[in-house]
């Protein structure tokens, strides 16, 4: 029976944009050399990937953030990116797919909780998380 345990940052990999953290450097190693034997149970767990008939558009607003320093999650295309999040009233999380490249500006200024509208289609859904890959940002004055 395999348990989970905390993970420590230093023996941290970004697989497909998701942060996984182990315990040691034996743990790690094996993940690495395997990345597909732990990669659906971990991948899947609470979460769901939309397929090109079920893709929807969304729009929301929200304020702006960095999804990974204040979220702990990352873009799924662009994992090595601290990613752009924008958190709506209801409580969901947006991370907005390839906003440091697409929305520069925005993207630097995602510090000072500027108020955004968002439209795109779902990615990925996973607890309060939605991946989006953008149509439009918008700063909404």
């Amino acid at each position: 029976m395999q348990k989970q345990v905390p993970g420590k940052p230093e023996f941290t990999v970004i697989h497909k944009g998701l942060r996984y953290q182990f315990p040691g450097a034996d743990q790690m190693k094996m993940f690495i050399a395997n990345p597909a034997k732990y990669e659906q149970k971990e991948s899947t767990a609470g979460a769901s990937v939309a397929s090109p008939e079920t893709t929807q558009l969304v729009s929301i607003e929200g304020r702006s953030g960095c999804a990974a320093c204040d979220h702990g999650v990352h873009p799924i295309r662009d994992g090595g990116q601290l990613g752009l999040a924008v958190k709506s009233q209801d409580g969901k999380v947006y991370i907005v797919e390839g906003a440091h490249r697409d929305y520069k500006n925005t993207y630097e200024g995602r510090f000072d909780g500027l108020p955004l509208k968002v439209t795109g289609s779902v990615l990925k859904e996973s607890g309060q998380f939605v991946w989006l890959d953008p149509k439009d940002v918008t700063v909404v004055n």
